[in-house]
């Protein structure tokens, strides 16, 4: 059973991880100038907002009926309908068929000759970062992004209504934890061993989130509303 409640909340755990923004802020971090105190404070900052998230929603999740291999689950099910709608319809606002033309002042890539995306104002401040801003930066886009709240509410609910003892909870809490801070532990951790290594892999990673970033969170937001919805119409 705990190996089908890891598979369950595995894609959960790795729509997190793989959210472009957090990596792009991850990887200005780790370009400024106190790259190693700045990574290490983002990642513990990341990580602790990511288990906090989850370990609320499973807490609220566990008043719910627990599941039941002979039975249906519909209060579970309602709300994993209305979680999977609420990502096809931010999916649906983040999209924008259309982009506009850079400006003539625009940068243009020698490799690719396409424009570089340019940073918003917010994400420009972060060469100055300090150790205690990132940390706060890591609990707020870990613990104040609606797309991961929802992903962490439909790992919620997998882990509270399974009818599990603490231990087991607390097992399945961590591994999730694990999993949504990958994609910005492995860049620090990389950077800490290699400093020098990995910075024109880091910047060119920070070019290419930056000029994918909305068609990756439009995928995976359709990607994870429909998987959500599944499950919802799955538990009736």
């Amino acid at each position: 059973m705990m190996l089908d409640l890891v598979g369950a909340i595995l894609p959960f755990g790795l729509g997190v991880s793989v959210s472009p923004i957090p990596i792009i802020v991850s990887v200005l971090i780790l370009l400024s100038p106190r790259s190693r105190a700045n990574g290490i404070a983002f990642l513990l900052g990341w990580a602790v907002g990511i288990a906090a998230v989850v370990t609320v929603l499973t807490l609220l999740a566990g008043y719910l009926p627990t599941d039941s291999s002979d039975g249906p689950n519909p209060v579970a099910g309602v709300l994993q309908l209305a979680l999977g709608v609420w990502l096809l319809v931010m999916a649906r606002r983040k999209f924008r068929p259309t982009e506009s033309e850079p400006g003539p002042e625009a940068e243009i890539d020698p490799d690719t000759g396409l424009p570089v995306p340019q940073l918003p104002g917010w994400m420009s401040s972060i060469a100055s970062t300090t150790p205690v801003r990132s940390l706060r930066s890591g609990l707020l886009f870990a613990g104040a992004n609606p797309k991961n709240v929802a992903f962490a509410a439909g790992a919620a609910l997998t882990i509270g209504t399974a009818g599990l003892g603490t231990g087991d909870v607390a097992l399945l809490l961590v591994i999730y934890t694990v999993i949504a801070s990958l994609t910005v532990a492995v860049p620090v951790g990389l950077h800490l061993l290699f400093p020098v290594r990995t910075e024109q892999p880091l910047r060119a990673l920070e070019v290419w989130l930056m000029r994918n970033n909305t068609t990756i969170a439009v995928v995976l937001l359709l990607v994870y509303g429909v998987l959500l919805i599944g499950q919802g119409i799955g538990s009736f």
